[in-house]
């Protein structure tokens, strides 16, 4: 356990500035189905683009999955994120600038994807095996595929999240107690507010990790 608190403990320690960010501008809405829910569940919880607008929202997700069915997903969603909002397409013109998308590329594998991860991500194989070819090019070959190496892998990801984020709906559907500090949320939080519950769901793993 102890790789892994740490890792989990670094992750947790740059979530608070990763909660406080929007997502990627390609990070789209998805498409209204049609099918309203039935129960009257709060809107920041409706699906994963409306959570990452809101940080506090995001972080009692994150607590939730903290207790329940793990929080690696959410982390490496996090870091793509982060992969992506920094300035590769100009830094990757340069061979220091490669070289440390390279660097940070490896580091996501070692972390999340590869065999002994201490955050291992469940994800389809042949998507990890697709990234580690891509890591094992020529340097020559190299900046496009950092570009969207970690594209399928966000994807997949994402849709184990949508299914987590569908139970904790369910949960909070089914019951009037505050689940993991869902009943400090509402639709007008200032700053402050954020990140007082913030710092509420992360100080106790981040504790438990110390």
């Amino acid at each position: 356990n102890g790789p892994a608190c740490e890792v989990r403990r670094a992750a947790l320690r740059g979530t608070d500035d990763a909660l406080m960010t929007s997502p990627p501008s390609s990070e789209a809405a998805p498409p209204d189905s049609g099918a309203a829910a039935a129960e009257p569940v709060d809107e920041g919880f409706s699906n994963m683009h409306n959570l990452r607008q809101r940080p506090a929202h995001l972080a009692v997700f994150l607590n939730y999955l903290l207790h329940t069915t793990g929080d690696e997903n959410l982390f490496y969603l996090l870091e793509i994120d982060r992969y992506y909002r920094s300035s590769w397409p100009s830094a990757l013109q340069t061979h220091t600038g490669l070289d440390e998308f390279l660097k940070t590329a490896l580091e996501m594998h070692a972390t999340y994807l590869a065999p002994k991860s201490p955050l291992r991500v469940r994800i389809d194989a042949k998507l990890v095996s697709d990234i580690e070819a891509k890591l094992n090019k020529p340097a020559s070959l190299m900046m496009e595929e950092l570009k969207g190496i970690f594209t399928a892998t966000h994807a997949g990801v994402r849709d184990m999240l949508d299914v987590s984020l569908t139970r904790f709906r369910g949960e909070l559907a089914n019951t009037d107690d505050d689940l993991y500090g869902s009943s400090r949320l509402s639709d007008r939080l200032n700053d402050v507010d954020e990140q007082a519950i913030i710092l509420a769901c992360l100080k106790p793993p981040l504790a438990r990790c110390s």
